[in-house]
């Protein structure tokens, strides 16, 4: 019962979360630095059963409880990257793609993009890694029609509304400003954005 608590507060703080890091985390919160293989399945044995969770490949996500993974609309942002881009749940990198694409009218090259989101998630510069994470997520939002290619420049798609404001399906942030400089988005960090609201 303590670890699925141990759970509820991870995910609360941290979700969406890597399954593999909360379990890191738990296990920390148990005095235990290094978690031995029956230690950590323990672990992921406890997640509670209300918490959604989603599969990227071999990567599991927990997300709080009452979230739908599906309109998910949250950015967590920071000075310097705490997590790795696989830590990173796909439709939050989605929501950092339309956060950054939204401050970019009327459009921007697809390297200005996956830089604006580097930024946002606070690393210092875009390795291999981090460019096939991010860009991963942007050919998906290219291939349902979200975005869409014209030219050199990353546009929205059919389902962004005709003056590139942004419907339902789009960015604003829940709390600071909207910053448009690397300096003013450090400055403005931590910080959590949401759609839509």
């Amino acid at each position: 019962m303590q670890v699925a608590a141990e759970w509820r507060d991870v995910v609360a703080t941290e979700g969406p979360v890597l399954a593999s890091r909360a379990s890191s985390v738990i296990g920390r919160r148990f005095r235990k630095r290094v978690l031995r293989r029956d230690k950590r399945d323990a672990i992921m044995g406890a997640i509670p059963a209300d918490l959604p969770r989603t599969r990227v490949g071999d990567d599991e996500f927990v997300w709080p409880a009452g979230v739908d993974p599906a309109t998910y609309r949250g950015v967590r942002s920071s000075v310097r990257a705490h997590r790795k881009i696989h830590e990173i749940a796909p439709e939050e990198i989605a929501n950092a793609l339309r956060l950054t694409l939204s401050q970019a009218r009327p459009g921007c090259t697809e390297t200005e993009l996956v830089r604006g989101v580097t930024e946002l998630f606070g690393y210092g510069r875009m390795g291999r890694l981090i460019k096939e994470g991010i860009t991963t997520v942007l050919d998906r939002l290219i291939r349902n029609g979200e975005f869409r290619r014209e030219g050199q420049r990353i546009i929205w798609g059919v389902t962004a509304t005709g003056d590139g404001a942004i419907d339902a399906t789009g960015a604003t942030q829940r709390a600071g400003s909207r910053p448009r400089s690397a300096a003013a988005v450090r400055a403005s960090r931590p910080n959590w954005r949401l759609f839509g609201q």
